[in-house]
């Protein structure tokens, strides 16, 4: 069964350019339309890229967006629309009124070390892949009863230099030495490579596995050219992510887990989160 993806991605060849038609539908055919480039005209483009394996390249079109800009933004907006902004600043624990009700939060400010009380009239966890810590601070019975929301799934990412790549085109690896897929993108004068995807526990710390970096660095080597060195001295900088899986603990059993959202109140706290 392990083997099964690898052979069916080994059709991909055959099947990408009417993929791609499919994938340039997904956007009502509003972006440049996939084509087919031959190896000459490829290797022209993209002379990073080996010689040896080589038949044609099917190109197509993607989306790409700053995320570190878009949450900057997100926080600026809501400053804008007058709320109060705080960064280094955790909750601690609820306040709860005599019905068992959240009517506001404890914090504590990580930089000066000041505690404080917040109230509201709504309190909504967004924490991400954090959240079933923060649900753990508004849970007042037994810790093991209390359902997981959110499982955590790790992707690292390692930059290289711009060199690597042309400053307008990258490529994707659908099929990896262990079937996970791999960008390999330009990114802001620089190089990107990632993601990586191992289920684990969120942590605050961003520091990616040696060993998945050199991972990366492996797959890459297989399809650049014998003359630029991958070598592990190239990497600028990495870092690794956590993406949440999401449930919502007081849907009925059987639901589903998604890479989308789930917005779900805790009847007992009176607590959304997202």
């Amino acid at each position: 069964n392990a083997l099964l993806p690898h052979q069916l991605f080994s059709f991909f060849p055959i099947l990408a350019p009417a993929v791609f038609k499919f994938y340039d539908g997904l956007s009502q055919f509003t972006c440049p339309p996939s084509f087919i480039m031959s190896k000459k005209k490829a290797l022209e483009l993209f002379p990073q890229l080996s010689q040896q394996d080589i038949k044609y390249c099917a190109v197509f079109y993607e989306g790409q967006h700053n995320d570190a800009r878009t949450n900057l933004a997100i926080a600026m907006s809501a400053a804008e629309k007058g709320a109060d902004i705080a960064n280094y600043v955790e909750m601690t624990d609820g306040i709860f009124d005599e019905g068992g009700k959240v009517i506001g939060v404890r914090a504590v400010d990580r930089v000066s070390g000041e505690e404080f009380s917040i109230y509201a009239k709504n309190v909504i966890f967004a924490g991400g892949p954090f959240t079933d810590t923060l649900r753990q601070k508004e849970h007042r019975g037994n810790p093991l009863d209390m359902k997981p929301a959110v499982h955590g799934a790790s992707g690292s990412h390692i930059v290289l230099p711009g060199y690597y790549a042309p400053s307008n085109m990258g490529l994707l690896d659908y099929n990896t030495s262990d079937g996970r897929f791999l960008f390999f993108l330009p990114w802001q004068g620089s190089v990107i490579v990632g993601t990586t995807d191992k289920k684990g526990p969120a942590e605050t710390l961003p520091y990616p596995p040696e060993a998945e970096i050199q991972w990366m660095l492996k797959e890459v080597s297989k399809y650049l050219s014998k003359d630029l060195k991958v070598r592990r001295s190239d990497v600028l900088s990495a870092w690794r992510g956590w993406r949440p899986l999401a449930a919502d603990p007081h849907a009925p059993p059987g639901g589903q887990v998604s890479r989308d959202h789930v917005i779900s109140q805790n009847p007992e706290t009176g607590v959304t989160f997202m």
